[in-house]
């Protein structure tokens, strides 16, 4: 097993592990509805696979948008103490999700006490829930959102999967920290680069295959975008997708983060508009 099976080999989230730990302790309850939200990549799913294994509760895994309520009714009945995870729960049917509300709140089906259960949602859009599904949301006791990892967090975490994969460490901390400052602090992208990077020990072929144009990460689809801005001045939403030739959930979940969390570009109320740490950066592209 590669990603980690109990919180405290999760890496990060300190805040989240601290919440989740108080609830654990509480063993002869059931473990409470949960909702975890964040940035695809963010460890979600893992996060939710540590849960069940320090509970000892079964576990099932499915895609919010292609489950039913029927079909999770069924699980629940088939198995006591079970933990039901609905990745991109967002993306739920409406009708599909009102059956579950019963269950949620009394674990009861058709005025009958069925098995009790937990039900954790992770989602990128959180937004969109709490707009067009709040009585679902309401139904969850624990609501999580995770943080943006630290660049130490991110080398922690690929040094400890290098480790797992061979049994020792392969990988030099150099290398793990060079990874985790172009992995846009994400732990996916961060696993990405490292498998490529173990096949050659090259540096130069992430560079390549990531399209790495600066120091920190950036790419250079990012340059390209800041040039436009730095020409353009305040250019709305659709606008910059448009001219990337990318979609709006694409730009919002991949690439504005970096450039938000690292001050290059700033939201206005009428677009983005690029920063002056912006400028300075697109005169002192390190890869070309």
């Amino acid at each position: 097993m590669l990603r980690p099976t109990k919180l405290s080999e999760y890496i990060g989230q300190p805040r989240a592990k601290k919440l989740l730990d108080i609830y654990l302790q509480c063993k002869d309850e059931q473990f409470p509805h949960t909702i975890i939200s964040g940035r695809a990549g963010q460890g979600k799913s893992t996060l939710a696979y540590c849960i069940a294994n320090e509970l000892g509760y079964k576990y099932f895994e499915f895609i919010a948008s292609s489950t039913d309520a029927n079909s999770i009714i069924e699980l629940i009945k088939n198995n006591p103490k079970c933990l039901i995870f609905l990745d991109e729960i967002h993306g739920i049917d409406r009708k599909e999700v009102e059956k579950l509300y019963s269950l949620m709140e009394d674990f009861k089906l058709n005025g009958k006490y069925c098995h009790q259960f937990t039900l954790l949602g992770a989602t990128t859009e959180l937004g969109e829930m709490l707009k067009d599904r709040r009585p679902f949301y309401e139904r969850f006791k624990i609501s999580i959102q995770l943080d943006d990892y630290e660049v130490s967090d991110l080398s922690d975490m690929i040094t400890k999967y290098d480790t797992r994969l061979f049994g020792e460490q392969w990988i030099n901390q150099e290398c793990s920290d060079m990874i985790a400052n172009w992995c846009r602090y994400n732990p996916r992208i961060a696993i990405k680069m490292y498998d490529l990077f173990r096949r050659t020990g090259k540096s130069s072929d992430l560079v390549e295959a990531f399209d790495i144009k600066y120091d920190n990460g950036l790419t250079k689809q990012d340059d390209k975008l800041l040039r436009y801005l730095a020409n353009a001045g305040t250019v709305g939403l659709q606008g910059i997708c448009a001219y990337l030739n990318i979609n709006v959930d694409y730009y919002l979940q991949e690439i504005e983060p970096l450039l938000l969390r690292e001050d290059y570009i700033v939201r206005m109320p009428r677009g983005r508009k690029i920063s002056q740490k912006g400028l300075a950066l697109i005169g002192a592209g390190q890869y070309e």
